[in-house]
């Protein structure tokens, strides 16, 4: 055998299924782009949010396959604020200055500055609006022709650009605010408050986006969805207490509906939220219509307001759970409130536990990608 990338794919499969951490995985993804491919399925890592005055250039990084914590040096996330999407992290410093990082290689690509805004008084600019998502049409590590999107500002808007712009560009979505935001078969796909999902086609910042409805939630979801955030709302409960996302699997979009309840701390004047319940619907374009799905089968879902969401199979030994939802911090940036949501028992429990907490650093899922 000329090339070890002539191997079968199904021993190319049993060989990433065996490796356990990113450095090994990204010396078996060198090999050749089909070992890379046959790497993907690999369960990520979480990445620790930064303790707060240790100043250290490394981060904690949770293995889902041992349970263990692993610290790696990681100098370019010190001190500012991340965000995760195909393996790639944005590192947002101050003035948002941005750019994108590859953890293991260190690869390095600037973006634009963020929105800027002028100041009234002397017409200097400053920065005010906080990236909470971003999403990437390609991975930079395969190709230079790639665009970003993003979530942005309280009101969650929308905003664009390529590697070499100069700034990025707004996409005007009307009012309604966007909820989350993925890749799906190679175009922008956003999630918005009235249940549409919208496919967003950005070519460049001297083109206005093209925006088409791609599917959009039957009344009577919305209605319920609809009715209970109201009586939330009714009896005091924050707005934060209901999330939804929208994700790819198969080919199928899915809408998943995450709820928290209020903690209780003894000692703590301050209550906490923590998830308690998941609920999936899955878009049947055949029928026209959207089904209840209790049952992911052998997969395991990875949720996260900061990080991309994703499917992978929860085969035997990569220490996920099947037919579970894996979920990071939502808002709160609390580690209490990273565990498993097993669809099968409606219950959730933590991956571990932890007491320290960081606002600007939350906890990410980092997807082995290369």
């Amino acid at each position: 055998m000329s090339d070890w990338s002539d191997l079968p794919s199904d021993l190319l499969l049993q060989i990433a299924q065996k490796i356990n951490s990113f450095e090994d995985l990204f010396a078996f993804s060198l090999v050749s782009r089909a070992w890379n491919e046959r790497s993907s399925n690999t369960a990520p890592w979480l990445i620790l949010p930064e303790k707060n005055g240790t100043g250290s250039e490394s981060r904690e990084f949770l293995s889902l396959y041992r349970g263990r914590v692993y610290r790696l040096l990681l100098p370019e996330a010190k001190g500012k604020q991340c965000l995760s999407s195909q393996g790639w992290l944005m590192i947002i410093e101050f003035h948002r200055v941005i750019s994108l990082v590859h953890p293991i290689s260190h690869l390095k690509i600037s973006l634009p500055q963020f929105i800027r805004y002028p100041d009234g008084e002397d017409g200097k600019y400053f920065y005010i609006d906080k990236i909470s998502k971003f999403v990437l049409s390609s991975n930079p590590s395969r190709t230079s022709d790639f665009r970003v999107m993003a979530i942005y500002g309280d009101d969650k808007k929308l905003a664009c650009c390529r590697p070499g712009d100069e700034e990025w560009t707004k996409i005007d979505l009307g009012s309604s605010p966007c909820t989350d935001l993925i890749n799906y078969k190679g175009q922008f796909c956003v999630l918005d408050e009235k249940f549409r999902v919208l496919a967003v086609d950005f070519k460049g910042p001297n083109s206005a986006a093209n925006v088409q409805l791609v599917s959009e939630l039957e009344p009577k979801f919305r209605a319920i969805w609809e009715l209970r955030r109201r009586l939330q709302l009714i009896h005091g409960a924050p707005a934060r207490w209901i999330q939804f996302y929208v994700v790819e699997s198969e080919g199928a979009i899915m809408i998943v509906r995450r709820m928290k309840q209020v903690r209780r701390v003894v000692g703590e004047s301050d209550s906490r939220y923590q998830s308690c319940k998941f609920e999936i619907l899955k878009q049947d374009f055949d029928e026209k219509r959207w089904r209840v799905v209790k049952n992911l089968g052998n997969k395991a879902l990875f949720l996260g307001e900061h990080s991309s969401s994703f499917f992978i199979t929860a085969h035997c030994g990569s220490g996920c759970k099947p037919n579970c939802i894996y979920y990071a911090e939502d808002l709160s940036a609390e580690i209490e409130d990273v565990g498993v949501y097993n669809l099968t028992y409606g219950c959730t429990e933590p991956l571990f536990k932890d007491a320290y907490v960081n606002h600007g650093s939350p906890a990410l899922w980092v997807q082995p990608g290369f």
